[in-house]
């Protein structure tokens, strides 16, 4: 088994729950924090929300910095979605063939349904 990296500079930061991540991310971070001038402007560039559901940025050619962010929301809100679908999905099949503790209550199940129709609605208007 090898040894798993250092990364000072996130571990002064989150202390032992630098364990929980994956290396790729925390090699990631530790970079970005070695050298903090580059921070901001990353940080920055992530916030204009033109970054997919997957993390690859939109720039499509011919599209405005508006139009691509309005295609990343909608990725992001699709795949919001889609996880809810997936959670409902196991709910019924937990309500069908297990136990009465292995089923959502009605209240969780309703609060799910009206985020995805909420997630739905979101996308619709974006497409208008």
């Amino acid at each position: 088994m090898s040894a798993r990296p250092l990364f000072p500079h996130l571990h002064a930061l989150i202390g032992e729950s630098i364990d929980l991540l994956p290396v790729d991310i925390a090699e990631r971070v530790e970079a970005l924090l070695d050298d903090p001038k580059d921070l901001l402007p990353a940080l920055l560039a992530r916030m204009d929300g033109r970054d997919a559901a997957d993390g690859r940025r939109l720039e499509a050619q011919g599209l405005s910095p508006a139009q691509a962010a309005t295609m990343a929301g909608l990725s992001r809100t699709l795949a919001g979605l889609n996880a809810l679908m997936q959670v409902l999905h196991a709910a019924e099949a937990a309500r069908e063939q297990g136990g009465a503790h292995q089923q959502l209550s009605p209240d969780v199940v309703d609060g799910l349904l009206l985020g995805a129709r909420e997630l739905a609605r979101y996308a619709r208007q974006q497409l208008e």
